[in-house]
């Protein structure tokens, strides 16, 4: 849109209404080596599509190599979002840890300058082979996402991380390379997914390639196949694109991926499948100039020149000096414009591409923020609109702002304005606007709901309130458009400036303690039983009156008075706490009777006849944005697998904290008295003489350094009587463990059981960690989630004895799940089953073995 005029016009329009779950990179200021590699970038129209199976599959050396050194248009496609992996920096699982690893992607991507897709296939752990995966996923379904991706993005290259014949491992890794292969072809083929050609065309990849690797003892690499060196220097970024990989890889977190900047060679190494095989370019034979935009021979070359010039001409401590010469080059790329034409694509990324270098020489910055991070439809917030160009010489310009209805014309001395005025939140939104596409509906399996086309492969939602700013210079010819998204800034007096992103919230959250409470019934049966469940009540709305109405199971009675769950709210951001109090209206002797129980609390906000039922899940980290789930308020009441006195008998439990886990609150749930323990206290015996059994939380050994020191205070407590519990641990090259860490010799390995339905020999099936105070049976393994077991013990010494056998299928069996070792007077114990999942997941056969385990009268 161009305005005409002498001065500088500003027009700012909002268009779309989908909140952004992360922070927007729409304001990302380039320095002048950074514009002049945008400027070289103009010429090169070369594209490459990488893909894998999972954040963090991405090869970053090659994929910084190729978009920082070579210039091309770069992409990654995960097929899955890494919800089934695990969680180094919290207890996250499943949906919350896929969301992390999400922005950690975009976060990876914002430092090696390539895009982002995903497909709708689910993360469901481990798999051993494709035809489990595609079991899970169904095939087309994910092929079809695959195929829109390609069409969409349009690559000349196609290159996959793994083998389409099993030498990566993971089913997962095979099933990428399989539906690489076959999408390559596909989306070039009209009867495949004819549905999507409404929205883009058939597209023919020319080239696809396997990147081979050495992972240790698996190498897949020879020097007979292609190669390159992607870890060269850029003199001008002034680091080499190893560095920049590293910093791109060190964003995966919660996986534990930080590595240390790399500035040696980096040889990457490749397999034809599909093309010419190169000599020294993965793009040899492809036009990647600007006769692919444009038909006419002698204007390609024109623009190519003009490109060169501005190349040539470019002050590195003046930028601006060059924005004459790209409105002049922008000009003769608009002459080119079919709109019917196959070109159009590329046109128009090359313009957007010279809007952005134009706005980075003239020193543009505009922005729009909010005063809220909560917006509450039908309420108001205060909107602040600022733009500078630090241009030498700027003396005036003329603002024409517009927003929704806010629509303001100023003259403007000077080279900044800002404007804030007060804006409704449109009725017509609501939270499911700012609750991540891919989880509005239920996931089928393996695979989540479907979406529509123009959210289908997008790692997040499109931006929320977005504008549309055009700035004009001097002549009507001579502007420049920005789009700024709406967020919230504030500034934290240790951090400084905040950016983070702003959501569509009810008016008030009701958000329960846990979302699984466990009930404990006595041994005495005349015994009454009482229950107390803490929820807090959060308001967002400038003010609220209403009440909270708990809906509770026909067998409880609710013991609170009217005046304990009135809500009356005079300011956003205020909360009150409330403690839901219930007792067992039913005789529980029948509840015993029945063996399980397992029933629902819903709450609701009732305010002049609206019912309010969303409970919200906040994610907070330094490394991402912050992040929002929405759900329906309600508790899971559960039986206890313990009674008060069996509870009494186990006695005090103590916990080592590991990665991430959320063991001992489930622990704690059910009736235990469970205490974390902290280093001191371990060099305490006095301290350690205080508990019956101590365990240690999932990879405690890994990440805790100290433990290695502990392990002689450790077996003291175990020969002086008491019982340790280790979770799983790892031992592999990114965290090796160089000790032994039972009292006997005993090696971790990388074995697991996928298959969460695998059948459990008893190997020791009167064994009295089987006995009391449960006898465990086979029907305590069913309706595991996930998987059985992770890094079972492998080789150990013959004091060890092993519970169980299992095996996943067509392989042999494992009886590593569980091992223990009586030690003096006391006992060990080490664990690879999936109880980190098990017990939150509230499956009460895991609860029973857990509790046998644990159990030290």
């Amino acid at each position: 849109m161009k305005f005409s005029g002498n001065k500088l016009y500003i027009l700012l329009a909002a268009f779309g209404f989908i909140i952004s779950n992360i922070i927007s990179a729409d304001a990302q200021e380039l320095n002048s080596g950074e514009i002049y590699k945008e400027i070289q970038k103009l010429n090169q129209f070369g594209s490459v599509l990488y893909i894998a199976a999972h954040p963090d599959d991405e090869n970053t050396r090659l994929i910084s190599y190729l978009s920082k050194g070579k210039l091309y248009r770069v992409g990654y496609l995960s097929l899955t979002r890494g919800d089934g992996g695990q969680n180094l920096i919290g207890p996250e699982q499943g949906i919350e840890l896929g969301l992390i690893r999400t922005n950690e992607l975009l976060q990876a991507r914002s430092v090696d300058g390539a895009e982002q897709f995903f497909t709708r296939a689910y993360d469901f752990g481990y798999s051993k082979n494709p035809e489990e995966t595609f079991s899970f996923w169904n095939k087309d379904s994910v092929l079809r996402d695959v195929v829109w991706v390609i069409r969409k993005f349009k690559p000349d290259v196609i290159i996959t991380r793994f083998p389409d014949t099993g030498e990566g491992g993971h089913g997962h890794h095979t099933a990428s390379a399989i539906l690489a292969k076959e999408a390559f072809k596909a989306a070039a083929d009209p009867n495949r997914f004819p549905e999507q050609l409404k929205e883009v065309t058939v597209w023919q990849a020319k080239k696809l390639f396997w990147n081979t690797f050495n992972f240790g003892t698996n190498n897949t690499i020879s020097e007979d196949q292609f190669k390159l060196d992607v870890g060269t220097y850029d003199p001008i970024l002034g680091v080499s694109y190893g560095e920049i990989a590293s910093q791109s890889r060190s964003k995966h977190s919660s996986q534990g991926f930080g590595t240390p900047l790399v500035r040696k060679p980096i040889y990457e190494y490749f397999v034809t499948w599909e093309g010419t095989e190169p000599k020294s370019s993965f793009l040899e034979g492809i036009d990647t100039g600007w006769d692919r935009a444009i038909n006419n021979p002698s204007r390609a070359k024109l623009i190519t020149q003009k490109v060169n010039e501005i190349l040539t001409k470019f002050d590195f401590t003046a930028p601006y000096k060059s924005i004459t010469a790209l409105y002049t080059l922008r000009s003769e790329v608009e002459k080119n414009y079919e709109f019917t034409s196959p070109t159009l694509f590329w046109l128009n990324k090359k313009i957007e591409a010279i809007n952005k270098i134009i706005s980075q020489c003239a020193g543009v910055y505009c922005e729009i923020t909010s005063n809220k991070q909560n917006l509450v439809p039908g309420q108001t917030a205060e909107i602040t609109f600022s733009v500078i160009s630090r241009m030498p010489n700027i003396q005036s310009f003329e603002c024409h702002f517009k927003f929704e209805n806010i629509n303001i014309k100023k003259d403007i001395k000077g080279n900044y304005w800002d404007t804030t005025f007060t804006y409704t939140i449109p009725t017509s939104l609501n939270f499911e606007t700012s609750q991540p596409y891919w989880l509005r509906k239920p996931r089928n399996k393996g695979l989540f709901a479907d979406v529509d086309l123009n959210l289908l492969g997008l790692a997040k939602n499109p931006s929320p309130f977005k504008a549309e700013v055009s700035l004009n210079f001097n002549t009507p010819d001579f502007y420049i458009t920005q789009n700024p998204t709406l967020n919230y800034k504030y500034n934290d007096p240790s951090k400084g400036e905040i950016t983070q992103p702003v959501f569509i919230t009810p008016p008030v959250v009701i958000i329960p303690e846990t979302d699984r409470t466990f009930f404990q019934l006595s041994e005495v049966n005349n015994r009454t039983i009482e229950k107390t469940v803490n929820v807090k009540v959060k308001c967002y709305a400038e003010t609220f009156k209403g009440n909270l109405i708990v809906e509770v199971p026909e067998e409880w009675q609710l013991l609170n008075t009217p005046d304990e769950l009135k809500l009356d709210f005079s300011s956003a951001g205020s909360e009150k706490n409330i403690e839901i109090k219930l007792r067992l209206f039913e005789n529980p002797s029948l509840i015993q009777q029945k063996g399980s129980y397992n029933a629902v609390i819903s709450y609701y906000a009732l305010s002049q006849g609206q019912q309010l039922d969303i409970s919200e899940k906040r994610l907070s980290y330094p490394h991402i944005p912050n992040l929002i789930l929405y759900s329906k308020a309600k508790t899971e009441l559960v039986l206890s697998p313990i009674s008060v006195e069996t509870a009494g008998k186990i006695g005090r439990i103590g916990y080592i904290t590991g990665a991430g886990d959320k063991v001992m609150e489930s622990l704690k749930e059910i009736g235990i008295d469970i205490y974390e323990l902290s280093e001191s206290d371990l060099s305490n015996p006095s301290i350690l003489g205080m508990y019956k059994t101590i365990i240690t939380g999932v990879r405690a050994f890994n990440v805790h350094s100290e433990l290695k020191t502990q392990m002689p205070n450790l077996m003291s407590f175990v020969n002086n009587g008491g019982r340790l519990l280790v979770q799983y641990n790892t031992n592999n090259r990114l965290a090796p463990l160089d000790f032994n860490i039972g009292p006997y010799p005993l090696t971790i390995t990388n074995k697991r059981i996928t298959d969460e339905t695998a059948i459990v020999t008893f190997l020791h099936p009167n064994d009295k960690l089987l006995q009391e105070p449960f006898k465990i049976t086979p029907s305590d393994f069913n309706n595991w989630v996930q998987e059985r077991g992770i890094y079972f013990a492998g080789d150990r010494d013959p004091n060890y004895v092993s519970l169980f056998s299992m095996a996943d299928p067509k392989e042999a069996s494992n009886d590593g799940s569980l091992v223990y070792a009586n030690y003096g007077k006391g006992g060990y114990i080490y664990t690879g089953l999936v109880f980190f999942r098990e017990l939150p997941a509230g499956n009460i056969g895991a609860y029973k073995i857990f509790i046998n385990l644990i159990y030290n009268p």
